[in-house]
């Protein structure tokens, strides 16, 4: 369920945000699990049709950076595209129509998503698409591992663990979209936040990622990533192109079964702040920041004493 900013307590916020179309947020703890993009400062109106929503692990993180998006030696990757009968992990047949906007050069399709293929052509990767199931280890971080193609009993490496991507390189990768369950989450660690499966890509290298907080639905997850890659061609920042993707699945009359947050909000981007329209220094975002984790903390607080 959506958090209500109830007008008790969003009022003194949204004065400080009007005439923005931006926020940064660095949340702090088990808010790094929060999708704000879901609040809903009215009735039946979510943030995300106001603004477009960028997330950090922390300030000095934070840089204003123009990244023009480059698919010219893309890797986009869905081993789960088709059955494998050597696994037990389940289909994601949306994952075929997700990636088919790369060319086919730039894809690695079921039997060819393999892990040995994957690092093999990760260190030229303009942009990385991952299509796949992951998993999180919340005791052992390091043991979380994001799934490639199984090619039968003997294949044991068919897995890439947390402590793996923390040793890639990627200085050519400037966008990593992580179409995988729970890749964004992980165990909260008092000075780091969470130590996800998206943070071992940051530590990798790359400065911008899309991930997933819970476990996504096939068919709308495709949708976004999708309509993504579309707004992001046409030369849109990668936080204002998911925020548009998200805003075309709510107002997509077909995708009505999708439209409840859990289907769409759980796709976040980690990353710069790019160059938007808006005219309003990265201090005044900063404020909006703060005065928000407090307004949620305030409320969780008031709901903790009404109960």
């Amino acid at each position: 369920m959506p958090v209500v900013m109830t007008p008790h307590n969003h009022n003194p916020l949204l004065k400080y945000v009007a005439g923005m179309s931006s926020l940064i947020i660095i949340p702090d703890q088990e808010l790094i699990n929060m999708p704000f993009e879901a609040l809903q400062p009215a009735d039946d109106k979510y943030l995300v049709g106001d603004y477009a929503i960028s997330y950090q692990y922390a300030l000095p993180f934070l840089k204003k950076e123009k990244s023009d998006f480059d698919e010219t030696n893309a890797l986009a990757v869905a081993p789960f595209a088709a059955n494998n009968g050597n696994t037990k992990m389940s289909v994601l047949s949306s994952s075929l129509d997700e990636i088919a906007g790369f060319s086919k050069q730039s894809q690695l399709l079921n039997e060819a998503a393999t892990k040995n293929n994957f690092m093999a052509k990760v260190s030229n990767a303009s942009v990385l698409h991952l299509a796949t199931h992951a998993s999180v280890n919340y005791d052992e971080p390091s043991d979380s591992y994001i799934a490639f193609y199984n090619q039968g009993n003997t294949d044991t490496g068919y897995k890439i663990f947390a402590h793996e991507l923390y040793n890639l390189q990627l200085p050519n990768t400037s966008l990593v979209f992580l179409s995988a369950c729970e890749t964004g989450t992980g165990k909260i660690s008092q000075s780091e936040g969470a130590l996800s499966l998206s943070r071992a890509f940051a530590f990798a290298g790359c400065p911008n990622i899309v991930t997933s907080l819970w476990k996504a639905e096939d068919r709308s997850t495709a949708y976004i990533s999708k309509h993504f890659y579309e707004y992001a061609e046409k030369g849109y920042g990668y936080a204002e192109s998911l925020q548009l993707a998200k805003k075309d699945l709510l107002e997509d009359a077909s995708m009505s079964q999708f439209h409840s947050p859990q289907y769409w909000s759980h796709l976040i981007f980690i990353g710069d702040a790019q160059e938007q329209s808006s005219n309003f220094p990265v201090w005044l975002i900063l404020i909006a920041l703060m005065l928000t984790i407090i307004s949620v903390i305030a409320y969780i607080k008031i709901r903790k004493k009404k109960q």
